[in-house]
């Protein structure tokens, strides 16, 4: 593929996405239609099924075996076991009528404005690793299916500069956070299948290319580290809890779960159709590595576009890029719209209003808070390509694993603030605080130090 194919694929992908977004946001028959809706919603929460899946697991699989079910199992028993405490979430968030995580601990504890600014800052700081993973693996698949090694020098400015501009069109159009977008719910829904089909077609592809293989057969050489069973070691459990409580801490995954959740009832959908659709993934992940494995050589994190490119043609080879393209673009623009509300209200505006720098029209307020946030997004996007440039050399697994480290530092005020009713302000304070102080030193520092 050339470089013009692909930017025309990826433009027209997300031309008949944004189609889909503006009837959605114009049409009123999801109220009356809740079985559909619930899906919709469902759907939706797989976008916590990222590139770091996509592609990363893949690679895992292909290096380290069995290490990547953690990823994948951590979300099922996340929306499985946790479902009480998630649906208790979604009661306060539903009735305190709250547009952020932040919002939600803030108003939870008191209405602390110390605590919202706080949880602010430590979204702002966990995402930058996960959306620069986005872009390393966007960047990495653009390159692989254009024939080369390396991107071309227009393939990220381009990348980020669509992004931007789809997060604007559909998640910063309102001041009002609470006002659900229904056009961004659908295309993260259509994005979460277009993303399964592209990994389910290409699995298929594998088995088909290693039945019709003269001489391989199943076995420890074949297989690789995916012949051993499972080690459930200190890193395996870890992972796995990490995961559990990423549905709820992560800003994105909170945005979609809480924020855009319609009905509470609606959850009752995604506590069954998550945990299928990640058992999918996770059948689809070690046939393509199996595959990879034995038709393959190079990089194991670009398997799912690398197969289908050498041995099946541009329209298999075009869905799997486009899947990949879905797993991180559904990511950032969620991840940065929700960020650009927390940034809005819980930094922006109590310091202009503070300094009285607010005053005016309603209107005029009304547009300077859609302002704020489109000047977010675009700002947390060019952070996380800065800090792409600067952590080139650290995998997307452990730029994945860095983020999710740190967004867990806010699950146990969240789990307090609907299970015990004498929880303070200063207490969440104080645990996220130390949380994040630990993560600082333990997890971020080390990457900046030559190993």
């Amino acid at each position: 593929m050339t470089g013009p194919y692909i930017l025309a694929l990826l433009l027209l992908y997300m031309l008949g996405l944004f189609v889909v977004a503006w009837r959605a946001d114009r049409s009123v028959s999801a109220e009356a239609r809740p079985r559909r809706r619930r899906l919709i919603h469902a759907l939706s929460l797989a976008v916590l099924c990222s590139s770091l899946t996509y592609f990363g697991a893949v690679g895992i699989a292909t290096r380290r075996g069995w290490d990547f079910i953690p990823n994948i199992l951590g979300p099922i028993l996340g929306i499985v076991l946790l479902y009480p405490i998630w649906r208790r979430v979604a009661v306060a968030a539903k009735r305190e009528n709250v547009g952020s995580i932040a919002d939600f601990l803030s108003s939870r504890y008191g209405k602390s404005r110390a605590l919202g600014t706080l949880v602010a800052i430590v979204a702002m700081v966990s995402a930058l690793p996960y959306i620069a993973s986005q872009l390393i693996t966007l960047a990495g698949a653009w390159g692989r299916v254009a024939g080369g090694s390396e991107p071309p020098l227009f393939a990220l400015p381009i990348i980020v500069a669509a992004l931007a501009v789809f997060a604007i069109l559909l998640g910063a159009r309102r001041p009002m956070l609470t006002t659900h977008s229904r056009g961004l719910v659908r295309v993260v829904a259509i994005e979460s299948v277009v993303k399964l089909a592209g990994l389910l077609a290409v699995a298929g592809l594998g088995v088909v290319l290693l039945a019709g293989k003269a001489g391989w057969q199943p076995g420890a050489a074949s297989l690789g580290p995916l012949a051993d069973p499972p080690a459930i070691t200190l890193g395996f459990l870890t992972t796995t809890l990490l995961s559990m409580v990423a549905i709820g801490s992560l800003p994105r995954q909170f945005h979609l779960t809480f924020v855009e959740l319609e009905e509470v009832d609606d959850l009752k959908t995604a506590r069954w159709l998550l945990p299928l659709y990640m058992g999918l993934v996770a059948l689809a992940v070690p046939l393509i590595a199996i595959a990879g494995r034995a038709l393959l050589d190079g990089e194991a994190d670009m398997y799912v576009v690398c197969l289908p490119l050498k041995y099946a043609g541009l329209a298999l080879t075009g869905l799997a890029l486009v899947g990949g393209f879905s797993a991180s673009a559904s990511m950032v623009m969620v991840e940065v719209v929700a960020l650009s509300g927390i940034i809005s209200n819980e930094l922006v505006l109590p310091l202009m209003t503070r300094f009285r720098l607010a005053a005016g029209r309603s209107g005029d307020i009304a547009r300077t808070i859609v302002n704020i946030r489109r000047a977010a997004i675009v700002v947390m996007l060019l952070l996380a390509w800065g800090y792409f440039i600067a952590m080139q050399g650290n995998g997307i697994t452990r730029l994945g694993s860095t983020a999710l480290s740190a967004s867990a530092q806010i699950a146990p005020a969240l789990i307090g603030a609907v299970l015990w009713r004498r929880g303070h302000a200063r207490g969440a304070i104080a645990g996220i605080l130390g949380g994040i102080a630990t993560w600082i030193y333990a997890v971020a520092l080390p990457q900046f130090s030559p190993e």
